[in-house]
């Protein structure tokens, strides 16, 4: 249940505002220890910290002064509920509750003293059960507090104890608030030699991380990217990790960078394939002919499969860019470098789908990718900025929608460490900003990019090659349907983009249809569409 506050169940002064449901649970906690452990767990879980200060009576966030920063005594309460409820049981289960909230300096002593006894149990192979299972919680907790105290966690063997899983959450939860105090801080204070100092930080908790398992984790990752600001460090940064780990902000370069990635031989085939396959699309649809056919020639030397597909189509017609047209028709339609046919990047575990799945299906780039503000968003939630000021902890999306759900304001402060564009000498943004081509990105979205390039094209050529009735009954069965059917689909999820006055897919489908009646791909493209859900393009 949610209840109005986080101590809703034994806070009398909440009792007048409880629901009937809220009260009998109220009435169960009391005479109930594990309903009221239940309840404290939940909270827990359910209210990020930082949303704490959110709660206090004074609400004015003060940047320049941590200091300010309190504890909402509703947390306070509840701590100290919990040790109180441990000293009084003796119970294991009471303390680490109690170790999950924020602490007083006698309730950290007695942590520590318990994380103590309970390492040594650990390592003598003489813990119960309950005590090996909250000695990882006590460890991470303990780390975490030393992450925010002195910068960079101590590599030590203790961690080799600890679930996998909370090994990456501790290295995570490193990176995110050595950044948070020491990135974001130098920025907003002016301290940029400190800022300077973060990529080799960063690389050192990668190694860390890297040591214990096959890679470092995809936060972590696109942290080290966020500070990379030539193509000679992103070249080796995806030589080291794999471009998987940077598929959103890969869509970010420009067509020439990407085929300045293409010529690495250090990268993995498949993706250097992948790289000529955007930089060939995203060159068609930006109109460069030549170079769009040079990227061309690129993509087959490293893909002979798609070879034949794609000399077969284009030797349907004799104009240069109808050629080129035909070629891309053989191939995954997207300038992203991970499109709907693959693994949608939005949905990595442990970063969360922070755009939905808007732009997912489409060929062109969505709004929140060409101008640049996925970047800003990125930077905002992997650093941690703004948050920072608020808590240790962290927070998430669904944390967010549960305190709407509880009734709690939030006022998220306005950052001023910014993602792209540039704002100046002392708001520069992430060093990665100055790579991100967003004058080209701009021209690829639904209105000039490829759906729209590939339709005029398409529609011309076709137009212009069946205007008799000799050359209609000949292409009954010839490549300008199928064509034409390709781009009534393509059209599928845009809201706009006309050829002649007419919807592009609509254009498309009167023209298969008048003009190729008889054809198999007019027998299979039994209506045209447009779209009106919110996954269209935008």
């Amino acid at each position: 249940m949610p209840g109005p506050s986080p101590d809703w169940w034994f806070n009398p002064d909440r009792a007048k505002d409880l629901s009937d449901t809220e009260a009998v649970i109220a009435w169960h906690a009391r005479c109930s220890d594990l309903v009221d452990w239940l309840l404290g767990a939940a909270v827990q879980s359910a209210y990020p910290v930082f949303a704490a200060d959110q709660m206090r009576k004074e609400q004015n966030w003060r940047r320049d002064n941590d200091k300010d920063w309190e504890i909402a005594p509703q947390f306070d309460s509840l701590g100290a509920r919990y040790w109180v409820q441990y000293r009084r049981s003796g119970g294991t289960e009471w303390a680490v509750l109690a170790m999950l909230f924020p602490m007083a300096e006698d309730q950290a002593e007695t942590a520590d003293g318990l994380y103590n006894i309970w390492l040594v149990r650990t390592l003598n192979c003489v813990a119960s059960p309950a005590e090996y299972a909250a000695f990882p919680t006590a460890y991470f907790e303990r780390s975490t507090r030393d992450v925010w105290d002195a910068g960079l966690p101590k590599p030590d063997d203790l961690i080799e104890l600890l679930p996998p899983r909370m090994q990456d959450a501790m290295i995570d939860q490193a990176a995110r608030g050595f950044l948070a105090r020491k990135t974001a801080a130098g920025y907003w204070h002016r301290k940029l030699r400190q800022v300077e100092e973060t990529p080799q930080d960063l690389a050192a908790l990668a190694a860390m991380q890297r040591s214990r398992r096959d890679d470092a984790s995809y936060t972590l990752n696109e942290m080290r990217l966020m500070f990379v600001d030539n193509m000679d460090a992103l070249a080796d940064l995806l030589a080291e990790n794999g471009s998987v780990q940077y598929a959103r902000s890969i869509d970010l370069l420009s067509a020439a960078h990407l085929r300045a990635l293409v010529a690495d031989t250090r990268l993995p085939q498949t993706v250097r394939v992948n790289l000529a396959r955007v930089a060939f699309l995203r060159l068609l649809a930006l109109g460069s002919i030549r170079e769009a056919q040079a990227a061309l020639r690129n993509y087959l030397a490293l893909y002979p499969t798609a070879r034949f597909d794609a000399e077969a189509a284009m030797a349907k017609a004799s104009e240069p860019e109808v050629k080129l047209a035909l070629a891309a028709l053989t191939m995954p339609l997207s300038v992203r470098y991970y499109g709907h046919w693959a693994w949608d990047m939005t949905k990595v575990p442990g970063f969360g789908n922070y755009f939905g799945t808007v732009g997912q299906f489409s060929a062109d780039l969505p709004d929140w990718l060409r101008t640049g503000g996925g970047l800003q968003v990125d930077v905002e939630r992997l650093l941690q900025v703004g948050q920072f000021w608020f808590s240790q902890k962290g927070y998430t999306e669904r944390g967010i929608r549960r305190l709407h759900d509880r009734r709690m304001e939030i006022a998220l402060p306005v950052p001023r460490f910014v993602g792209f564009p540039p704002q100046g000498p002392y708001d520069p943004g992430v060093p990665f900003g100055r790579l991100v081509a967003l004058d080209e990105l701009g021209r690829l979205g639904p209105d000039t990019g490829l759906s729209q390039r590939l339709s005029e094209v398409v529609i011309a050529w076709a137009d212009a090659g069946s205007d008799t009735i000799p050359e209609m009954i000949l292409q009954q069965n010839g490549a300008m349907p199928q064509a034409l059917r390709q781009i009534v689909q393509l059209n599928r999820y845009r809201t706009r983009g006309d050829v002649g006055g007419v919807f592009a897919g609509k254009a498309a489908f009167r023209l298969l249809h008048d003009r190729f009646p008889l054809s198999a791909a007019a027998r299979a493209t039994p209506y045209w569409y447009k779209c009106t859900s919110p996954y269209c393009d935008r």
